[in-house]
Parts: C-alpha cells; sequence; structure tokens
C-alpha cells in the first residue's frame, strides 16, 4: 500500500465548517470505509494484511483529531470483546499505538486505557507479536516471559539482556555527544569516508553534512522530495538517494514533475557539495506510481553500480500480472551519458510479487547481493544471472509454501566480510552462513529475540559486533564473548547506555558505524543526530 500520512494530512485543510462541506463528507467517508472491514468476522489467525491499510487510516484521523481519541479506544475494546472481530481489533490497535500512542496516554481516561491495556495482555498466544509491538509503542510493562527465552538470547523488557549465564562482557555502547540541525524524522544517513563527513537526510527535505566535531559543514533544503534511503560511492564522488514526495507536491522550475518518486544523484565533489547542484539534483523520476524503498552501492569494478528496489502500484489487477510486482534494478551510472533522467536498469531482478523492502551488498563475493521482501523472504542473487541462487531460511510446513527467512517483514539486512545479520517486524535478529546455502534453503546459524520488532542492524564497532535498533531502544551484539562462537551461547547482547540529556531515544530508522572512527551514528524519531563509541 501507498504510505496514507500525506493524504490524511490533507484532510484538516479541507473546508469542513458545514455537514455538506467536502471535509465532512470526506471525513465520514473514511470513517465508514476503514471500519467497515472490521465488521467482517474473521478466525484469529486470519490474515491482517487486507486491513492494513484501513486501521492505519483509521490511527492517522485519530491523530489529525478527525475521531476522538476515547471514541476510538472504545471501538476497539468492543471489537477486542468479540472473537470473530479481535484480529482485526488487533491490528487497529497496532497502528492506533504506533501513531497516537502520547494521545491514548493523555486522553484523559486513565481507567479506559487500564481495560485497554488488560485487553491487550490477555490476549491469545497467536498474537503474541502484535502484543509484543503494542506495548512497545505504549511503553507498557511486558506481559509474561517469553517461553522461547530458554532457547534464546533474549532483549529483556527493562532493557536487561538474558545472559545464559555467560559473561556478557564488558564492551558496550556509551553515548558522546548528540547533534542538532533537522526539523523532522530522520531517515538515512551515509559517511563519506575521503572527507570523514556524515551525510544526514530527514522527512523536513533537508540534507546536512556533519564534520568529525559535530559542525554543520553544509545544508541544503530540496524543494520537492525528501530522501528517506542514501549510499554513498566515495571513491568516485556520489551520493544516490531514493526520493518520496513531500506531503505537497508541486512542478518544478525546468516543468518537470515533481510529483513521482524518484532516484537522487548528488556530486560529491568539494565545489558541488551543497551547492545549486544539490538543491536540483540529477533525477531519475518514476513514469508510474512506485516505491523506491531502498538503495545500495555494488562494489563493483570500474564504474559506479547500485541496486534499487523498486515496487510499482498496480491502480488495478492486470491480466497476468500482481497486484505490485516489487522487483531489484541494477543500474550502471556510467550509461547515463550526462542525461541521468534517461538512465535505464541493466537488468530487473523479479521478487514473485514482493514488495522489496531492503537490500545489502555482499563483501565477500562483489557480484552477489540479498533482497528482503514484506512477508518474510530473503533472495540471494548474482548480478550475473537472470534468477535468484538461493533463500535463506527454511521451509515452512506447508510444502507448497516458498522458503522464509522470517515470519513477517524483514526491515533490515548488513553484511560484513565474516557477519550477514537481518532483523525483521517478528521481533527476531538473524545470523546466516551463505556458505550453507542450498536448493532447499539456508538454516540460520542462529536466531534471537528482540521483545520488540528490529528496525535497523549495523555491523561494526570491532570484529563480530553490532548494533541493533528496535522499537524498544537500541542495544549491541558481541559475538566475541565465551568459548563458543555460536549464538546464543558466544554473543553479549548490552542495551545503550542513556542519551546525556536523557531524552527518550527509541526507533532509531538509521544507523552508520564510522569507517575510520569508533563511532556509531543513530537518528530518529526526535531530529538528532546522537553519536554512540564503545568503550
Amino acid at each position: 500500500e501507498e504510505n496514507v500520512a500525506p493524504y490524511m494530512a490533507l484532510l484538516t485543510h479541507l473546508p469542513n465548517s458545514s455537514p455538506d462541506s467536502c471535509g465532512q463528507k470526506l471525513k465520514a467517508k473514511l470513517i465508514r470505509e476503514s471500519l467497515s472491514p472490521m465488521m467482517v468476522k474473521r478466525p484469529l489467525q486470519g490474515s491482517q494484511s487486507d486491513i492494513y491499510l484501513q486501521s492505519e487510516v483509521f490511527a492517522h484521523l485519530v491523530l489529525h483529531k478527525q475521531i476522538p481519541v476515547q471514541g476510538a479506544t472504545k471501538t476497539i475494546l468492543q471489537l477486542l470483546a468479540k472473537p470473530d472481530t479481535r484480529c482485526a481489533a488487533v491490528t487497529m490497535m497496532g497502528k492506533l499505538a504506533e501513531f497516537c500512542s502520547t494521545d491514548i496516554v493523555n486522553c484523559g481516561a486513565p481507567e479506559e486505557v487500564i481495560r485497554l491495556r488488560s485487553a491487550v495482555m490477555g490476549l491469545e498466544e497467536v498474537f503474541k507479536y502484535d502484543v509484543d509491538y503494542i506495548c512497545s509503542c505504549m511503553e507498557w510493562a511486558y506481559p509474561s516471559s517469553d517461553p522461547d527465552s530458554a532457547n534464546a538470547t533474549t532483549f529483556s523488557a527493562d532493557s536487561t539482556p538474558a545472559s545464559q549465564g555467560q559473561n556478557t562482557g564488558d564492551v558496550e555502547l556509551e553515548h558522546v555527544a548528540s547533534r542538532a540541525g533537522h526539523q523532522g524524522t530522520v531517515y538515512a544517513m551515509a559517511e563519506d569516508p575521503l572527507t570523514q563527513t556524515l551525510i544526514t537526510a530527514s522527512k523536513d527535505g533537508t540534507l546536512i553534512v556533519w564534520n568529525l566535531d559535530g559542525e554543520i559543514k553544509h545544508q541544503t533544503m530540496l524543494p520537492f522530495h525528501y530522501t528517506h534511503a542514501m549510499a554513498v560511492d566515495g571513491q568516485r564522488r556520489s551520493l544516490f538517494g531514493c526520493g518520496v514526495v513531500k506531503p505537497v507536491g508541486s512542478e518544478s522550475s525546468d516543468g518537470q514533475q515533481s510529483n513521482m518518486p524518484c532516484i537522487m544523484h548528488f556530486s560529491l565533489e568539494q565545489d558541488e557539495v551543497c551547492g545549486s547542484a544539490w538543491t536540483n539534483p540529477e533525477r531519475l523520476t518514476a513514469e508510474e506510481p512506485k516505491l523506491i524503498s531502498c538503495i545500495k552501492i555494488m562494489p563493483s569494478g570500474e564504474t559506479t553500480t547500485f541496486i534499487t528496489g523498486e515496487t510499482p502500484y498496480a491502480r488495478a489487477p492486470q491480466p497476468g500480472r500482481s497486484p505490485q510486482e516489487g522487483r531489484v534494478c541494477y543500474y550502471d551510472y556510467s550509461r547515463s551519458s550526462g542525461d541521468f533522467s534517461s538512465l535505464t536498469p541493466v537488468h530487473a531482478y523479479p521478487d514473485g510479487g514482493n514488495l522489496v523492502t531492503c537490500l545489502s551488498a555482499y563483501p565477500a563475493s562483489p557480484n552477489l547481493f540479498l533482497a528482503g521482501t514484506r512477508n518474510g523472504l530473503i533472495r540471494v542473487w548474482d548480478c550475473r544471472m537472470e534468477n535468484s541462487i538461493g533463500m535463506l531460511g527454511s521451509r515452512p510446513e506447508n510444502p507448497s509454501s516458498p522458503v522464509c527467512a522470517h515470519s513477517n517483514m524483514v526491515t533490515c539486512l548488513d553484511a560484513s566480510s565474516s557477519l550477514l545479520l537481518s532483523t525483521s517486524m517478528d521481533s527476531t535478529v538473524a545470523s546466516w552462513d551463505l556458505r550453507m546455502l542450498s536448493a532447499a534453503g539456508c538454516a540460520p546459524v542462529a536466531r534471537a529475540r528482540t521483545k520488540s520488532a528490529a528496525l535497523k542492524v549495523s555491523i561494526g564497532g570491532g570484529e563480530g559486533r553490532a548494533a541493533v535498533s528496535t522499537v524498544q531502544g537500541l542495544f549491541f551484539l558481541d559475538f566475541n564473548v565465551g568459548e563458543s562462537n555460536q549464538w546464543p551461547e558466544g554473543v553479549s547482547v548490552k542495551p545503550a547506555q542513556c542519551v546525556q540529556d536523557m531524552r527518550r531515544t527509541w526507533r532509531y530508522h538509521a544507523l552508520s558505524w564510522s569507517t575510520q572512527h569508533n563511532y556509531l551514528y543513530a537518528a530518529g524519531d526526535d531530529s538528532c543526530v546522537d553519536v554512540y563509541t564503545v568503550k
């Protein structure tokens, strides 16, 4: 589905002074259309994917004060009370907690909030992941301990890692600085190793270049898009970003459409950084509505090559075509011949109708890359071959089902010469070894529950170490503890220290280790860039 946030924000600007105004009519229709699917009877283990969009619309109606918070919580309580509508109610509550947790807590009806919390805590085991996610968003204490905790490293509710009796080691992340400059959620960052600068991008459309001392060297505002993912080719002085249209689109001065997603190219040559060329960068604009979800540089040879995850939005199903045909597109920048807007993929690798959510190059082999999808699949590709060379994970009990790496959306992939990790909305982090890849799949070397949805992972801070951002907070993984290299026995999992000004810093959407220094940069919802070091 498309992100409904920009469209819902427009609702507050429509005339709504009378019952016959277009704003009131649209509001009534949205409430009706979002609630009616929730009344459809479903089994407890029914699919939630077909009501995600309606649930998000409902949450945004509450967020923008179109539906009273107390009215929304009463509706959810009524739906939770009935087994036939409980599955839909849980989906609605998840979205409401994601977007409106503060409004719920401060709604002025503490008894009703207590009832809501009790109802969520009492849900069946089939809703375990949903309960974990809702509790994380609402900052509620978790219910009873995980039955699998005896077999997996766990991030506990009070941010104290379960060490399984092993030495947890002395290494941890220490907060050393915070950088302020953005006015919106920071979604992307990348380091330029040549100049040792950090480039960050936020939802307000700003790009900021920081030096090592945390000073802003350059800053620019993109007029039509914001960048939610970026990748740097330091050797060839190029920065690429995935552009999302700002909430209100318009026409650019050169007549090009600015109301479509795009891939942007920025030169990193010193005299061009954040100059006029950055304000109006080279753009490869989509010809049809699509999501350009992620971008990575491929470590190949003499030219700049990069891959993107792209999913066109099919407005209506077409014969022989999936409603969403996710694919990985492989580009060679040298083929643009001075006209980036006309660049076409060297090859497009289909992903079976799945939305591609994350990508990773594989340093051990410059031709390999991995693609994670919304439904938990991770495919391994060789850019020289037409078809995927394998999949991570194991096949479910149903033999007709695909090999799955995770039971929910894969949120991030990262690889080094010795480590390959994936994170997921199923609240797990998995470690993989491609040497075990076979036609039947590839079982994880190990898997650990994170107690809340895992958002990002970044390998760094020393050999065999990584940082993991979850809905609950930031954690540091060290694989160099104990006698065994097998996870969980040989891994330390520690929460990062609190930031010095005691801000609430969970939900980091971007993590990046400095290649020259032992720093971790982390940024997210509160618009600050926090700096951590390993001590």
